[in-house]
């Protein structure tokens, strides 16, 4: 599926460069902006990955696995 393909790519892309904008990732992706801000804020809803506002930018990052 698409979608899946899609996820997995960003998360790997998170991973090799954490902090990445929509911009960033968009660009990276050759994925529309508006459509990528909407996936990754669903992402963030399901505990995928977490975001930061820096300035005018939101900056996405894998969401760590706490250690036990």
């Amino acid at each position: 599926m698409v979608a899946e393909h899609l996820f997995g790519k960003i998360r790997a892309l998170l991973e090799e460069v954490p902090g990445q904008s929509v911009k960033e990732l968009a660009s990276k992706l050759k994925v529309n902006r508006t459509f990528l801000a909407g996936y990754l804020q669903a992402m963030e809803d399901k505990g995928y990955v977490n975001s930061r506002k820096v300035g005018p930018a939101r900056m996405y990052y894998n969401r760590q696995k706490k250690e036990v």
